[in-house]
C-alpha cells in the first residue's frame, strides 16, 4: 500500500465506534490539509535548499499554532516556543543576506572583508542552531 493512503490507528481498533473520525480525515482534515499546503508545493522546486526551508518553516508553525491553540499536554507552551524559534531559523536562513546584513551593517561598514565574515558566521550559526533544535526536540513535539 502506497504512503498517501495509510490507515490511522485510531480507524483499526473498532472502527464502527470511530465512525466519526474515519469520516473527519475523510471528508475534513484530509481535504483541509491538502488545500492549505497547495500554495507552499506549488513553488516547490527540487533543486534548490530554499523550498525546503519554506516547507519546514510552513510546518512548523503549522505545529506551533497546534501547540499554542490546544494546550492539553504538559509542556505545550514550551513545544510552541521551541517551534517558533525553529521557524524564525527557516525564515532568515531563507531570507538570505539582505536582512541579516541590516543588524551586521550597524557594527561593520557594507561590504568590508569583516562585514562578509561576521555575515558567514551568523549563517552558519543559524544553520547550526536549527540543525540541533530539530535533532534535538523533534521527538517531542508531538500534538
Amino acid at each position: 500500500m502506497s504512503r498517501w493512503f495509510r490507515i490511522p490507528y485510531r480507524w483499526s481498533k473498532k472502527p464502527f465506534t470511530n465512525i466519526k473520525w474515519i469520516l473527519e480525515d475523510l471528508f475534513w482534515f484530509g481535504p483541509r490539509n491538502v488545500i492549505r499546503w497547495i500554495p507552499v508545493i506549488w513553488m516547490d522546486e527540487d533543486f534548490d535548499y530554499s523550498s525546503l526551508l519554506e516547507v519546514m518553516e510552513f510546518k512548523f508553525k503549522k505545529m506551533a499554532e497546534s501547540h499554542e491553540r490546544d494546550t492539553w499536554h504538559p509542556g505545550a507552551n514550551r513545544h510552541a516556543r521551541q517551534l517558533r524559534t525553529v521557524e524564525l531559523l527557516c525564515r532568515r536562513m531563507n531570507e538570505g543576506i539582505t536582512e541579516r546584513s541590516d543588524n551586521v551593517s550597524k557594527f561593520y561598514k557594507y561590504g568590508s572583508k569583516a562585514w562578509a565574515e561576521e555575515i558567514r558566521a551568523v549563517e552558519k550559526q543559524d544553520q547550526e542552531m536549527l540543525g540541533k533544535l530539530i535533532g534535538k526536540y523533534i521527538t517531542h513535539w508531538w500534538d
